[in-house]
């Protein structure tokens, strides 16, 4: 059997943060995002759903395997994790801390490091390779790390090969790049076209309506790594400066395009 944990994290939707809220939270130090709708991380989305393409994959191939899903976060992430198990995750766990785990990876990378070793061995952990809010990168490594695993990031497919090695497909360079490695084995899922979670039916979610959300108290484990601290947060100028360019007809606006823009870059 091929064990498999899935760690994910639910986000808030911060495309719908009002530029006004951003530069106030800039200035503050504190962005506050209780009022924004929260999502699952668009890579950690990816993640699951190749997931589950690798179970359908193994089960055609009469491979038997389990799913694990876990989150590190407060008790709406539970809706995504009812989700999850009525798509087939047989595990699905909460951890709960009594921190604030934003912007604090070496935290959250610790109480995924104890829960995996409690509930383990596991032959694959899969996850994004970035969360929307701290951007950081650092979770899969530090997992890895942690657990003597071999990670490849900007995994963008990953089918199994056996029952003790996996064949993955990732990015390096801008360059596809694919090679059969054998297992245990952590993967961090990058950018990924056209890997939505799939749907589960009203069959589905009646038959795993009973199936219990697990939680995971993250203090009975110890810090793993040196943390390091928020300094500050700042805002992004994204604004763009532009130039109308005058003329009688196309020709003279191109001419002057390459003379005022473009000749000096060129040459």
């Amino acid at each position: 059997m091929i064990k498999v944990l899935n760690s994910f994290k639910s986000v808030p939707d911060l495309d719908k943060m009002p530029a006004a809220d951003w530069a106030a939270g800039a200035e503050s130090g504190q962005i506050d995002t209780s009022y924004l709708k929260s999502i699952i991380n668009c890579y950690d989305e990816s993640a699951l759903e190749l997931t589950l393409r690798f179970n359908d994959k193994a089960v055609s191939e009469g491979l038997d395997c389990f799913l694990g899903a876990v989150t590190a976060g407060d008790r709406i992430a539970e809706k995504t994790l009812k989700t999850l198990a009525a798509l087939g995750f047989a595990g699905t766990d909460r951890i709960v801390s009594g921190e604030e785990l934003t912007f604090r990876p070496e935290l959250t990378a610790s109480s995924l490091l104890t829960y995996a070793r409690k509930k383990g061995p596991w032959d694959m952990i899969v996850m994004g390779v970035q969360s929307a809010d701290g951007c950081n990168k650092k979770i899969p490594f530090l997992v890895a790390e942690g657990l003597g695993m071999t990670c490849i990031s900007q995994v963008v497919n990953f089918v199994p090969e056996g029952d003790k090695a996996c064949r993955v497909t990732y990015m390096r360079d801008g360059a596809r790049c694919e090679e059969v490695v054998e297992l245990p084995l952590l993967l961090a899922v990058g950018d990924v076209p056209s890997t939505y979670l799939r749907v589960p039916t009203l069959k589905q979610r009646l038959a795993t309506k009973m199936q219990v959300i697990g939680q995971y108290d993250a203090a009975a484990g110890p810090a793993e790594f040196n943390e390091s601290t928020l300094q500050k947060v700042e805002l992004i100028d994204q604004t763009r400066a532009g130039a109308l360019i005058d003329g009688m007809d196309a020709a003279e606006k191109a001419e002057k395009l390459y003379r005022d823009y473009l000749k000096g870059v060129m040459n």
